[in-house]
């Protein structure tokens, strides 16, 4: 079998704008950022040309032919950066990210197209440096990322770096913003940050599913192919296992139902650096034989466990446009969430799920409610057609014009 180097020319094609990221689009989906780039990478084609970390053994600093789904792309390894394992490393990756966009930045600008679609602030700080000639930033959710960071002694520098974030943005002056979050998060954005962020037209641009990868299976077959057992509810949890998901207020509902739901499961589908804290509240709620956690899964293996599923849990204190949901609902899941931004898009109280207040026993409540409910596949099916990947490609050309017409050959 061919290495990827071995599939990579040094020839390229003619894109029409350069997608600047942090994660490696040719990795594993393990989140939203490297999801939506992959998307992207589908909607377009060889109209883009990437640079982005890698974590393939693909020389730096050059650009390469690199092929995505049987499609050559123009690609540029800004430089190794190691798939997550559940561990935070000694450096937090935002930072090695920025020094190796800075080493870059000025050769992307001068090889590549300089229309650039960019959805990171690590990215953001040495791009904002060069005159672009248009620009599209992207907002992975609207959360101040460092205030909400797995790293404690990070978050006090949450304002700072919002602040910063803010004019560095400015000063590339965008020809236009995107942001996976509904327009009330938008609007808090805008109230938080003030000028000049909240003079910006800034477009709701829900996340996207791609139901050819996520779709419904028969339960029973997906808990055979899972070794799952047959006979009692399974809740499952579609995640990074950090703080601001909300698993510690999750076990606290597993816990409250103890006596409802006697031989309840939680599945934890996902793995991060508060692993070992969950594994502890587990032992400590006496809750350990019916919480597992799965680490990370390909995404055959998440639909598996989507669909196997009773119902699927989203606990979290803040969400960008949650993929989780999406592809809970591209599966015909009934979804309990607490109310984070999108969920009213997509969770229709009575009928394929909940949206309850960050309260142990409303939401436990909700659960129990959300297992009676009866034909809400078809409204979950019905909702996830709006957020197809189909729609992407016309949805982007719409709000940015270097996306807007086709490439010619």
């Amino acid at each position: 079998m061919a290495s990827e180097r071995e599939l990579c020319r040094t020839h390229s094609s003619s894109p029409l704008a350069t997608l600047l990221v942090a994660v490696d689009p040719w990795s594993e989906p393990w989140g939203g950022q490297i999801t939506f780039s992959r998307h992207l990478l589908r909607a377009f084609g060889r109209r883009l040309a990437v640079a982005s970390t890698c974590i393939a053994d693909l020389p730096e600093g050059i650009w390469v032919d690199r092929r995505f789904e049987n499609v050559s792309i123009r690609y540029f390894n800004l430089g190794h950066l190691a798939p997550p394992n559940g561990k935070r490393p000694l450096i937090p990756a935002r930072v090695s990210v920025y020094w190796m966009a800075r080493r870059y930045m000025k050769t992307v600008f001068e090889t590549a197209p300089r229309n650039i679609l960019l959805d990171d602030p690590e990215l953001l700080f040495p791009a904002c440096r060069l005159p672009w000639e248009s620009v599209c930033y992207c907002f992975p959710s609207v959360n101040n990322p460092v205030a909400n960071s797995r790293y404690t002694f990070l978050r006090w520098l949450g304002s700072a770096f919002e602040h910063r974030m803010m004019n560095a943005l400015d000063s590339i002056r965008p020809s236009a913003i995107i942001a996976a979050a509904d327009e009330a998060a938008i609007a808090g954005l805008k109230s938080r940050c003030g000028p000049p962020i909240n003079t910006s037209v800034i477009h709701s641009f829900p996340t996207r599913v791609d139901t050819t990868l996520f779709y419904p299976e028969p339960r029973q077959a997906a808990r055979r192919t899972l070794g799952l057992p047959l006979d009692i509810p399974v809740l499952v949890v579609v995640g990074r296992l950090c703080w601001i998901k909300g698993w510690s207020f999750l076990l606290d509902v597993l816990s409250s139902l103890r006596d409802s739901l006697p031989a309840v499961r939680l599945e934890f589908v996902g793995d991060g650096e508060d692993r070992m804290a969950l594994v502890a509240k587990t032992r400590a709620l006496a809750l350990a034989d019916r919480v597992h956690i799965t680490g990370f899964v390909p995404q055959s293996r998440l639909r598996a466990y989507i669909n196997a599923a009773d119902l699927c849990l989203v606990g979290s204190f803040r969400e960008g446009w949650s993929l989780a949901m999406l592809e809970a609902l591209a599966c015909g899941q009934r979804i309990v969430s607490t109310d984070v931004s999108g969920a009213a898009a997509m969770i229709q109280n009575g009928r394929n799920g909940f949206i309850v207040r960050r309260d142990v026993g409303r939401f436990a409540d909700a659960v129990i409610s959300a297992m009676k409910l009866r034909d809400y596949a078809a409204l979950s099916l019905e909702t996830v057609r709006q957020f197809s990947l189909e729609t992407l490609e016309q949805d982007l050309g719409a709000i940015w014009p270097p996306l807007a017409g086709r490439q010619t050959s």
